[in-house]
């Protein structure tokens, strides 16, 4: 049997083993859903799913997953895991893990340490108090969000509520959870990569973030079914305007000057009036890689600059990413342009055999000519059941098509186990209408 080169753990790996296969790179991947397509790669790279893939209930169970696979194999930790603090910690203790250590990450996660700092170096950042801190007074205008530091995908997040009543329901004298103000803007992420530059440099550019790229984040999408502030996808790669693109640059070098971010990383923005506010950092690589390598289909993938042991081949490669420069032999299509929608049931669903082999003749590698322009991932493995309100497939279109037809969406959205229907087509305009706002500085035109 070949031998791995790399673990990732994380709530869905799929498109990461996608990526490190491309790249020749064998990877083991532990998820809670080891959905079908993820173990349709690991086969056709000659990787039997017994060894290969490895679901889990928890996180806790993610460091016990892959006692068995040789300790000089690293892991890459991935979205989800880096907050299951025990979890992280017993994974360290048997093997790399490679990226920002747990210190940091417990730093980035906790406001009082980010958003000060951050602040300093002339970020713009929400409101925010920390939980144990005394309840806030009302301020009329302004919007509340509870976060907790320790979920992921948007599930740890609700609306503070306000009115002395409800307070009083609440329960609550201090504060249980963080607060943070609510920025209405246009929510974007933005993918970097540490760079530790040679020692002759000067110490000004010895370390930087590379920017890899920035896409539209989705989030709490009723026309996917999702719940409110629930993880919806993303857009990009995206075209931002000059301003917005050097302040969020500026961001992602005042991240690295200030904690020991190490690999890829992200921030969360949400642009309001031109001005991106940083909502959140995530030391870890980001759900938007996918759109990223499909935009620079000759470039590596992002598990393997997470992977390369020296800073100089990560660094040509990155900043190939962030000049727009393309590797000439290769023969894969490039999408300018991606979106990837998660798709939520919105009711409980058991999936057949026959459903899922239907659904895999829509995948990205084996979709029907009618439907270039769409295709599906994350297809759940027969005999599983998703219950209501969590994710069911995601559905991917390209949106650099000049004319895209949605009604040969018809049969592949017919197939879906749905009560309801997915308005696609509304969402692709509200988008599109997004896109155009972050060409021009992030400011509303007529």
């Amino acid at each position: 049997m070949p031998q791995p080169n790399v673990i990732l753990i994380g709530a869905s790996v799929r498109s990461f083993a996608q990526s490190a296969l491309r790249d020749g790179i064998r990877p083991v991947c532990v998820d809670m859903f080891c959905d079908s397509d993820l173990r349709m790669s690991l086969r056709k790279g000659g990787l039997k799913e017994a060894f290969w893939c490895r679901p889990v209930e928890s996180f806790a169970d993610a460091a016990g997953a892959v006692s068995d696979v040789d300790p000089n194999v690293p892991a890459v930790v991935l979205g989800g895991f880096e907050n299951h603090t025990t979890g992280f910690r017993h994974l360290s203790s048997q093997r790399t893990t490679l990226g920002s250590d747990g210190s940091t990450i417990e730093q980035l996660r906790n406001p009082q340490c980010l958003f000060p700092q951050l602040q300093a170096r002339g970020c713009w950042i929400p409101r925010f108090h920390v939980r144990g801190q005394g309840v806030p007074g009302h301020e009329p205008g302004l919007r509340w969000l509870r976060k907790n530091r320790f979920s992921a995908g948007g599930q740890g997040v609700r609306w503070y509520a306000e009115t002395d009543e409800l307070r009083r329901k609440q329960s609550e004298s201090v504060l249980t959870d963080d607060l943070q103000e609510f920025i209405d803007g246009i929510p974007i992420s933005a993918s970097f990569l540490a760079v530790a530059r040679s020692e002759n440099e000067s110490a000004i550019s010895r370390n930087n973030a590379v920017l890899l790229g920035c896409a539209l984040q989705l989030s709490g999408c009723d026309a996917l079914h999702a719940a409110e502030f629930h993880f919806c996808g993303n857009v990009g790669p995206l075209k931002l305007s000059a301003a917005l693109t050097q302040q969020v640059a500026d961001a992602g070098n005042a991240v690295m000057a200030e904690w020991s971010v190490a690999g890829l990383f992200g921030i969360d923005f949400v642009v309001r009036d031109g001005r991106p506010f940083v909502v959140e950092v995530n030391p870890r690589p980001t759900a938007s890689h996918e759109l990223h390598e499909l935009a620079q289909p000759g470039l590596p993938g992002h598990v393997l600059l997470q992977l390369w042991p020296t800073a100089q081949k990560s660094l040509q490669a990155a900043e190939a990413y962030e000049t727009d420069a393309v590797c000439s032999g290769y023969q894969n299509e490039r999408h300018d342009c991606t979106a990837r929608f998660v798709i939520y049931a919105d009711q409980d669903v058991e999936i057949c055999s026959a459903l899922e082999t239907e659904l895999l003749k829509y995948r990205a590698d084996g979709r029907r000519c009618a439907l270039q322009s769409f295709w599906l991932a994350d297809i759940p493995s027969s005999d599983t059941s998703i219950p209501a309100g969590t994710p069911l497939c995601s559905l991917y279109a390209d949106l650099s098509a000049k004319d895209l037809q949605f009604s040969e969406l018809g049969p592949l959205l017919e197939l879906l186990p749905l009560s309801g229907v997915l308005a696609v087509e509304d969402l692709v305009q509200i988008i599109q209408a997004q896109l155009v706002v972050l060409v021009n500085d992030g400011n509303f035109v007529n």
